[in-house]
């Protein structure tokens, strides 16, 4: 698979890309692209998206927005560009000549919630293939290249990829909103208001009806389950602490969760307790952690814990961790004391780690993009104008999406 078709790359949600050789040296900004916004004309307001994650396949780079912009790799500029009116895109899949978009409504429906559609586009001019409804108030899409998963906020929709809805799981209590699936041969991994599954895959494609799953575990209010991440040895599902958390309240502890394909725990690798600002005072805070980006039995993930007050972040940690995907021993942490703002998921490629530690804390609207080696080595290290969200990597770039709408690609050859 060439290219980044999906937000975490594969259906499996590696975040791993053999195919690409990014920049061992300090890179440069060799193009950026306009933010990307939605007009409401009801609001009378103009909004700067946080949806604009890139896809990549066959030298185009897709953004969403209102609606879905393509650019040329090498350049960055705009070869076709498709619009709407009255609805904005949360994420992209790519596949089969096709551009998947996941739309939302500019209105919310009766229930309460925008209505969802999954518009298929021709990669190649942005024409419109088919357009289907994706229920109510639709999320980030997966495809393992040959089908898309749709979460939305009651349930999870699969699609074939000619953009044919194939089946459901329904969720009928949507406490937490859902977070994209990961797909394997046999299996769809799915989470819904904190409950984490296995779905058989072969089974709900017959049926094209609602489906149960397998196993599922830790049905939890307050536990937020994030994108899964399938590796040859287990399952691994991280698990964000929310503010309102209380310490020994019950339910999975924040961090990585490892299960078999059985569901059977197999192992836990906590988020760092020891935080490198030193301030361990009493108060409101976040734990975030990324999906993890795996490689040749080897995980990476990046985790945050931001002190809390009135609303807003004042202060945060991170650290990079190495794991054993077996085991889930660590093996190396990089710590950066008193930046980042949330746990953005790393990337791999030729044998390195990629990752953007954004800061929005007090005043600050910046990140810092950073690469480090197999042993934990830090490669190099530059700063972002602008707080990241996403990371991608095709060919000789690294794709970092901003809280803005950009778009910036880094390589070498600037």
């Amino acid at each position: 698979m060439g290219g980044w078709p999906s937000i975490y790359y594969d259906g499996r949600n590696t975040s791993h890309n053999p195919h690409a050789a990014p920049p061992t040296d300090e890179p440069g900004v060799v193009w950026r692209v306009k933010g990307h916004t939605w007009r409401s004309a009801a609001a009378e307001t103009t909004y700067r998206l946080s949806s604009a994650r890139p896809v990549v396949a066959d030298g185009r780079v897709y953004v969403g927005g209102q609606g879905v912009t393509c650019y040329d790799t090498r350049t960055g500029e705009r070869t076709w560009e498709r619009e709407n009116d009255d609805r904005f895109v949360v994420g992209l899949a790519a596949l089969h000549g096709r551009v998947h978009a996941v739309e939302r409504a500019a209105d919310a429906s009766a229930g309460g919630d925008p209505e969802g559609f999954l518009s298929v586009l021709d990669a190649a001019t942005g024409e419109r293939v088919r357009t289907a409804n994706c229920g109510a108030r639709p999320f980030v899409p997966t495809t393992d290249g040959d089908r898309v998963v749709v979460p939305t906020r009651r349930g999870q929709v699969g699609f074939d990829a000619a953009g044919a809805r194939r089946w459901r799981v329904a969720d009928g209590t949507p406490r937490i909103p859902p977070g994209p699936a990961a797909i394997t041969d046999d299996s769809v991994y799915l989470s819904a208001s904190g409950e984490f599954g296995r779905y058989s895959r072969e089974s709900s494609l017959i049926t094209g009806a609602s489906v149960d799953s397998r196993w599922s575990v830790d049905r939890g209010l307050r536990r937020r389950w994030h994108p899964p991440t399938v590796t040859d040895e287990c399952i691994v599902a991280p698990v964000v602490q929310l503010a309102q958390d209380l310490p020994g309240a019950g339910g999975v502890r924040p961090g990585l969760h490892a299960y078999g394909r059985d569901g059977t725990p197999l192992w836990h690798l906590p988020v760092p307790t020891t935080w490198m600002s030193g301030d361990d005072s009493p108060g409101e805070f976040i734990h975030r952690v990324s999906s993890p980006a795996v490689a040749d039995g080897v995980g990476y993930v990046t985790s945050a814990r931001l002190s809390w007050n009135r609303g807003a972040a004042t202060s945060a940690d991170t650290a990079l961790q190495a794991f054993d995907t077996t085991s889930g021993d660590e093996r190396w942490r990089a710590t950066f004391p008193g930046e980042g703002s949330d746990a953005v998921s790393p990337v791999v490629a030729d044998g390195r780690v990629y990752a953007v530690i954004p800061d929005n804390t007090g005043e600050s609207e910046t990140s810092r993009l950073v690469a480090h080696g197999r042993r934990g080595n830090r490669l190099w290290s530059v700063g972002v104008p602008g707080v990241g969200y996403h990371l991608a990597v095709c060919g000789e770039t690294l794709y970092v999406a901003l809280r803005g709408g950009e778009v910036v690609g880094y390589s070498s050859n600037s």
